[in-house]
């Protein structure tokens, strides 16, 4: 008998508690991990295709019309410290429950180790995205 392999951390995301805007900034934040250490590598961006996969299962709204505009606001406040903590705390004001906001981190925390090492600026995100979301 053929199984194919689950995604145990995704299962959350197919909860119906999770509203568009939340997913939404959910998808801006993992892109913000993604885009962190300059560099993007391709283990990082296929296990966001894989979650995207799972975010679109059932839903009305295919989860991917959110990948371009979050680029953008994370391409835009990636140099500009006032437009990246704008960006966080729109973020946080979706990502607004602490059941939420966990696997959101450990969302970002498993893109940025699908390369197998963290970069400094990966570590740095990490603990800002912590210390703001324990707020």
């Amino acid at each position: 008998m053929d199984q194919q392999p689950t995604e145990p951390f995704l299962h959350f995301i197919l909860d119906e508690t999770w509203t568009d805007a939340q997913q939404e900034a959910l998808v801006e934040l993992m892109v913000w991990a993604m885009y962190v250490d300059k560099s993007i590598r391709s283990e990082e961006n296929e296990l966001i295709d894989q979650i995207l996969d799972q975010m679109s299962v059932g839903d009305s709204t295919p989860i991917a019309q959110y990948l371009n505009p979050a680029i953008a606001k994370v391409r835009e406040s990636f140099h500009h410290e006032q437009k990246s903590a704008f960006l966080l705390e729109d973020i946080c004001l979706y990502l607004d429950d602490a059941d939420v906001r966990a696997q959101a981190f450990d969302l970002c925390s498993q893109i940025l180790e699908a390369d197998g090492h963290l970069h400094k600026d990966e570590v740095a995100f990490l603990e800002r995205i912590k210390t703001r979301f324990m707020q």
